[in-house]
């Protein structure tokens, strides 16, 4: 037999949604849900300092990225199999 649920009031919905609004704060911990260790490392290496040259660095290698990707939609059917008989992968 199931019982009813309870409802909750108002005012546990709004206590509810201010603590999600409290932890999503500017100063939260980037690294809480990993191991103490591993935090301490990241934390170490990934320093508030040089954020915006790394997300620059990454930005840029991820347009040359896409900028190669998007040379090979036009490659012809006999281009891919020369591609993939080549000796030189062979080696890789």
């Amino acid at each position: 037999m199931n019982t009813p649920r309870t409802k909750h009031s108002p005012r546990h919905a709004l206590q509810k949604e201010s603590a999600t609004l409290k932890s999503r704060s500017a100063g939260r911990d980037r690294f809480a849900g990993v191991n103490p260790k591993l935090a301490a490392l990241l934390r170490k290496h990934f320093t508030k300092k040089g954020r915006a040259e790394r997300i620059a660095r990454a930005e840029k290698a991820w347009n040359e990225a896409v900028e190669i990707a998007s040379t090979f939609k036009n490659i012809d059917v006999e281009t891919w199999k020369w591609i993939a008989q080549s000796k030189e992968l062979e080696d890789v």
